[in-house]
């Protein structure tokens, strides 16, 4: 397991921020989807890309297009179709907008990135080149090189994730580095190493174990502090919240945020008041991992592992992040319930705002004037949403 330290220079002291109190938000809701199956349905989609405006393209998996909205969520166009040729896709996981206001939209079964204008014109297709290299050395990568940010120059940034048995070449930032952060050419070639990046599954949030009937394994830890990461398309700036040394309980976090130039734009250490959990709600998690499931059910070696699992005495400080575009910082504070709250800092790691949602919202895009995301209703339907902050 691959794990790394980033080094660099935290304020001086841990800014506390217990209490701060919850800003009522306003937001305008309209249906994803109806159950009349009128033509003007939105399908849910993690993929949505703001363009001019207040407006968005929201990707749509069955229908093999992007539905463009305005700010009210009326539908006011359709981009690109379902296939394989020039503009059009089998699937879209990543999109987002160039610095000259060019969609562009990844589609990892055609492993390639198409760039169309906000109505849809193509205008031409970035193939994913099967490796990284640098210095003549190349590591391949199991889709190819992915952009997850498009620069004015034409580079990409991306992240590069190496198979377990890859050999690394000497261009990696150490054996220990997981995952590295970089600028890529078109071609593959690697312009800059940006930054090397912790192990997204951290020593102690998984258990492992061997059923003589079943044979291995393994069990996620509840309520694990993992690294929180996201990178802004619109800005090519690259967030990462991690958990300081002393653990969860001391309340710190490590907030990053990095430019395409390597720039630490952000590089301060934060703190939370953790919340505790409860010894009905540790029990109850616990219960929950030995629900039968499968034929065999539960196996003793399953049982003897969950039994001797440390479940945390505290929630994650932090369980979901978004870089807004406009280097605001949106932070989903751990814990149970319907209500969850968030944490926005300003680009200098200062409290924005605070607000509570659902928890069955998901912000998708934000900036300091709202959000565009989803959330599941009282009656289970998801519902596309655009939120606004109030006075904002």
């Amino acid at each position: 397991m691959r794990q790394v330290m980033l080094a660099g220079a935290f304020a001086a002291s841990a800014s506390d921020m217990p209490g701060l109190r919850a800003q009522s938000t306003t937001h305008t809701l309209f249906p994803v989807w109806t159950s009349t199956g009128a033509a003007n349905d939105i399908e849910v989609s993690t993929v949505v890309v703001p363009i001019g405006g207040a407006g968005v393209l929201v990707w749509q998996p069955q229908a093999g297009e992007f539905l463009r909205l305005d700010g009210a969520g009326r539908i006011v166009g359709r981009v690109g179709r379902r296939g394989a040729g020039p503009g059009e896709f089998r699937a879209v996981t990543l999109a987002g907008v160039t610095a000259d206001s060019l969609v562009w939209a990844s589609d990892p079964i055609l492993r390639r990135t198409s760039l169309l204008t906000s109505d849809g014109r193509h205008v031409s297709t970035l193939g994913w080149p099967p490796a990284a290299t640098r210095d003549g050395e190349g590591l391949a990568m199991v889709l190819g090189v992915q952009p997850l940010a498009l620069l004015s120059g034409g580079e990409w940034m991306t992240v590069l994730t190496p198979s377990p048995r890859a050999d690394l070449p000497k261009w990696w930032p150490g054996t220990d580095a997981a995952e590295a952060l970089v600028i890529v050419k078109p071609d593959g070639t690697v312009e800059r190493l940006l930054a090397a990046l912790p192990d997204r599954d951290p020593p102690g949030c998984r258990v492992t174990y061997v059923a003589a009937r079943t044979g291995p394994g393994s069990l996620a830890t509840p309520w694990c502090q993992y690294p929180q990461r996201h990178i802004s398309a619109p800005s090519a700036r690259f967030a990462l919240v991690v958990p300081a040394v002393e653990g969860r309980e001391s309340g710190k976090l490590t907030v990053l945020v990095i430019d395409a130039t390597g720039r630490r734009l952000l590089d301060r250490e934060i703190g939370l008041r953790p919340t505790r959990a409860t010894n009905a709600q540790r029990a109850e998690v616990r219960a929950s991992l030995l629900t039968p499931g499968g034929p065999f059910g539960i196996q003793p070696e399953q049982r003897k592992a969950v039994e001797a699992l440390q479940i945390p005495d505290v929630f994650p400080l932090v369980d979901r992040l978004r870089l807004g575009a406009d280097g605001t910082i949106w932070l989903r504070r751990g814990g149970r319930g319907d209500l969850r709250e968030w944490l926005v800092l300003d680009p200098a790691g200062n409290p924005f705002a605070t607000f509570q949602l659902p928890a069955t919202s998901t912000i998708l895009n934000a900036d300091r004037r709202g959000a565009w995301g989803f959330e599941v209703g009282e009656d289970d339907a998801p519902r596309f949403v655009r939120w606004r902050l109030q006075g904002r």
